[in-house]
């Protein structure tokens, strides 16, 4: 299936759940499949929206003008969301925990995945910035810790994820799944934050080598991240998810990078002795 509506990474539960209908006249319903770009997916969205609290204002009972009022606030204090999340907030159809947690990972990763895509394509222009001559190593080594310490932190990630769907039987909370989203993209974002500090600060001729390299080491786990959404959708895709189902997410860094930059290190100090 090929238009301007269609989600390939939808799962087919998500496709089928209430969150992704609406329903509309036979003449209406064929102007808009025929015309996706004139009437895309997030307009669909607000039409629907604003026609259920037409309703909920209108015939509503007490509790549904309260449960609206208790999403809306809800949805306030998390900002700025896809309208998909926000379905998926207000109604929360079964398992609409793991398909926030997709959804979420997908919209907060998309910015830091584009500037790494920016930065790696050469598309991002800044002054570089000179390091005094004899704090280079150390500013290096610093660099070679912080990208080696990073696995740790996604692990750790991971788990608050599990943590935020809430324990079994129970609900999870949308404020806990956002703030984990929030924080997995931020974690990324620092390594394309190290990817850049490298990209711009002015080194030494005979460096050249051991820039390259530091850069991709930090930009290369990137490319593994919308691993982790494509996952869960991956559960909910079956018609009747169920069982345990373990995932390993594995920041791995380019074949025989360790060497290359241990090579490259010492090409960078034969130069910068000979420099004295």
């Amino acid at each position: 299936m090929d238009t301007a509506r269609y989600r390939a990474e939808m799962s087919d539960e998500e496709r089928a759940a209430i969150t992704n209908a609406i329903w509309l006249c036979r003449d209406c319903h064929g102007l808009i499949d025929k015309d996706p770009l004139r009437f895309p997916s997030e307009l669909l969205i607000l039409w629907k929206e604003a026609h259920e609290k037409k309703l909920v204002d209108q015939i509503g009972k007490p509790g549904d003008v309260i449960r609206k009022f208790a999403a809306d606030r809800e949805l306030k204090s998390l900002g700025d969301l896809p309208l998909y999340a926000e379905q998926l907030i207000r109604e929360k159809p079964d398992h609409w925990e793991y398909m926030l947690t997709a959804e979420l990972l997908d919209f907060h990763l998309a910015p830091v995945l584009r500037k790494a895509r920016d930065l790696s394509q050469g598309l991002i222009v800044k002054p570089s910035a000179p390091l005094p001559r004899d704090e280079i190593f150390t500013w290096l080594h610093r660099k070679v810790i912080e990208l080696s310490e990073a696995p740790n932190t996604f692990l750790a990630l991971i788990e608050e994820i599990k943590v935020s769907w809430g324990p079994p039987g129970l609900p999870g909370e949308a404020a806990n799944i956002n703030h984990v989203c929030q924080l997995f993209a931020q974690a990324a974002d620092y390594l394309v934050t190290i990817a850049e500090e490298i990209r711009f600060t002015y080194l030494p001729e005979g460096f050249e080598g051991l820039a390259r390299a530091l850069v991709e080491g930090a930009l290369f786990p990137l490319k593994r991240m919308p691993e982790l959404a494509a996952f869960i959708r991956s559960i909910f895709s079956q018609d009747a998810p169920s069982g345990a189902h373990h995932f390993e997410l594995v920041l791995e860094l380019p074949e025989g990078w360790a060497g290359r930059v241990a090579r490259e290190m010492q090409v960078a100090k034969n130069a910068f002795l000979r420099d004295r």
